[in-house]
C-alpha cells in the first residue's frame, strides 16, 4: 500500500495528476484503505485516471507453484488451468464412484431383507 501511496504522491508532485491535495494511508487491521483528498475546485472524475499511470493496474507477479505428480513445479497460466481441470474431473469421478458403491451396498442390504425368509426348512 505504501508503494501505491508513494507512486500517487510522486505523480502529484510531477504535475501528472491535477486536483489531488493529499494522499493518506489509513490502513488498519490488515484492511487496506487509501484516502485521496481532492482540492476544492477539483473534479471527482480524476480518480479513474489514477489507474492509468500506476504500474499496479498494468501487471502483477504471481508464483504459480504446484505439486504435479508429487513434484513441485512452476506453471504458467495455461498449465495451471489444465492441471486444475484434470484435478476437478478426478474429484468428481471419485466422488461419483464412491456414491455409486454406497448406493449399491445399500440396495444389496435392502433387497436382501425384503424378500421371503428361506431360513426355515422342514
Amino acid at each position: 500500500m505504501e508503494v501505491i501511496e508513494q507512486k500517487i504522491s510522486d505523480l502529484v508532485r510531477a504535475g501528472e495528476l491535477d486536483g489531488i491535495s493529499g494522499v493518506l494511508n489509513s490502513s488498519a487491521n490488515q484492511k487496506p484503505r487509501l484516502v485521496i483528498e481532492l482540492k476544492r475546485d477539483a473534479n471527482a472524475n480524476v480518480v479513474p485516471h489514477l489507474y492509468k499511470p500506476d504500474p499496479a493496474a498494468d501487471h502483477f507477479g504471481v508464483n504459480m507453484l504446484a505439486l504435479v505428480d508429487s513434484v513441485p513445479r512452476t506453471l504458467n497460466l495455461a498449465q495451471a488451468l489444465s492441471y486444475y481441470i484434470d484435478h476437478q474431473i478426478e474429484v468428481v469421478t471419485r466422488r461419483t464412484q464412491f456414491r455409486l458403491r454406497k448406493a449399491q451396498e445399500r440396495a444389496h442390504i435392502v433387497e436382501g431383507s425384503s424378500g421371503p425368509s428361506t431360513c426355515w426348512t422342514q
